[in-house]
């Protein structure tokens, strides 16, 4: 049971770490060993030179294997990810699957059956015997996600499945990227979404289940990050409040949307997504967790769906990565237009330049209220960040980190400080854009102009994310 929920397979592999100086093969190795001699089992390898077993497990220590493989999802449908560079492109291994298969064809020319097995076929056999030894679904090599790609799209390719044949990879796979062309619209009647397709028959379809919220997506389509799970757990269970209306400007399939619902109570959800791929998901996921009706999803650019919702959030969530800055005007438009509300901006921020980028954000903000016309002479609105959570690692010296920061009149602005216990005093805010320092107790503030940091989106910065600049 533990195996089946990658746990075993996790402890294995470490207690096994620093043995392979002794001979000794970590948890990965010895699947591999396993499986390599399935292989030479089933093709029925003649060379003793390349089916016996010793030999076998010299040449895998050979590979310069990680010391775990990553499994994901629940464990009726698990995922063993490995990377590109792993096995198809490891010239080694290829290799020596080849003289695998020239052994197998000696063998069977000498007893005059033909043989169709080819190196795409060894790989199906290899890739079943190592999906068997971690109980997994399938097996998906794991691509990179195109930081500039405004929908964030997932490059998976299933390389195996247990209920697909050994075609999948050609067929399955292109047919998954194929286009889509579902509406979806909340029907009272029979309580859900009606026209929601039967999607979980599809090959790289996936449940993964936080704080006991089932999220499901198709991983050949859609993103998913795994490192985010506290930031969820404290958006659902501290953050959001009974009765608030959010808005969620990149929802994706439910990474906030649903926690905010289950965990928070919320009374009701605005969901933005761009990807329709993660529309379905997030359709389908909103049905599963038996919240539907207490959220509508926005299809499209955010910048442009969200427009029919000005001034009705109580709180907003811009969980897009490396930086969610275009979406900052839209999410200020849709606070309400009496008392502001929260924003809870994630960005990847270089560690050095935390304090500055936060000042910065704040100051931008301000003058986002000021061009919308926001507040009046006498009660300017402020934008005053009381957190700034690190999330995780994201790169050397750069952090996912998230700032939460309330964007609305002075009055309102003591009254959610006070909520949330934060200890600032009233007569601590001088300017009208500020960031509270834990660490320091100290109030930050700038009242003059403030240069923005090295991570703000620029045709000459590190982001460029174009798309996102322009409409």
């Amino acid at each position: 049971r533990g195996m089946a929920r990658g746990e075993g397979l996790v402890s294995h592999s470490e207690s096994s770490s620093g043995e392979n100086g002794s001979g000794k093969l970590s948890f990965v190795e010895k699947a591999v060993v396993h499986a390599l001699s399935r292989v030479t089992s089933v093709v029925a390898c003649s060379s003793e030179d390349i089916c016996n077993v010793t030999r076998i497990k010299a040449f895998v220590q050979t590979l310069n294997l990680p010391k775990r493989l990553e499994v994901f999802g629940d464990p009726h449908n698990l995922t063993l990810f490995v990377t590109e560079e792993l096995f198809q492109n490891n010239t080694a291994f290829e290799d020596y699957l080849s003289r695998i298969l020239q052994s197998s064809s000696i063998a069977h020319s000498k007893s005059c059956v033909q043989s169709n097995i080819d190196t795409r076929t060894i790989f199906q056999f290899f890739y079943k015997e190592l999906a068997n030894l971690y109980h997994a679904h399938r097996i998906v090599e794991k691509l990179g996600i195109d930081a500039e790609s405004h929908v964030r799209e997932s490059k998976c390719i299933i390389l195996y499945h247990v209920d697909f044949p050994p075609s999948l990879s050609a067929e399955v796979n292109f047919s998954l990227h194929s286009s889509r062309s579902d509406t979806y619209c909340f029907n009272d009647d029979v309580g859900g979404y009606s026209s929601l397709a039967k999607i979980e028959s599809s090959p790289g379809w996936v449940t993964v289940t936080e704080y006991s919220i089932p999220m499901s997506f198709d991983l050949t389509r859609v993103m998913y990050s795994r490192g985010n799970v506290t930031e969820k757990r404290r958006f659902g269970q501290e953050l959001v409040q009974p009765g608030d209306v959010i808005v969620d400007l990149y929802a994706g399939i439910g990474y906030y949307t649903l926690p905010a619902l289950v965990h928070g109570k919320a009374a009701f959800v605005h969901s933005c997504e761009w990807n329709a791929d993660a529309v379905h998901a997030l359709m389908f996921n909103l049905q599963k967790n038996k919240v539907a009706h207490k959220a509508k999803v926005y299809p499209g650019d955010c910048r442009i769906t969200a427009m029919e919702l000005e001034g009705i959030g109580d709180r907003v969530s811009l969980g897009l990565l490396p930086s969610s800055e275009g979406g900052w005007p839209v999410a200020v438009r849709v606070l309400n237009i009496q008392k502001g509300g929260w924003l809870h901006i994630h960005g990847n921020v270089p560690v050095a330049e935390r304090d500055s980028w936060v000042l910065w954000l704040c100051r931008c903000l301000v003058d986002i209220a000021d061009s919308l016309s926001r507040g009046s002479d006498d009660q300017p609105w402020f934008a005053v960040c009381p957190n700034v959570q690190r999330v995780k690692s994201f790169a050397p010296k750069i952090d996912h980190v998230v700032a939460d920061v309330f964007v609305g009149p002075k009055v309102y602005l003591i009254a959610s400080l006070h909520d949330i216990n934060a200890d600032i005093s009233p007569d601590d805010i001088i300017a009208r854009h500020g960031y509270w320092d834990k660490e320091s107790g100290k109030f930050l503030q700038s009242q003059s102009p403030i240069e923005a940091p090295s991570c703000a989106l620029s045709d000459n910065g590190p982001l460029c994310q174009k798309w996102m600049r322009e409409k």
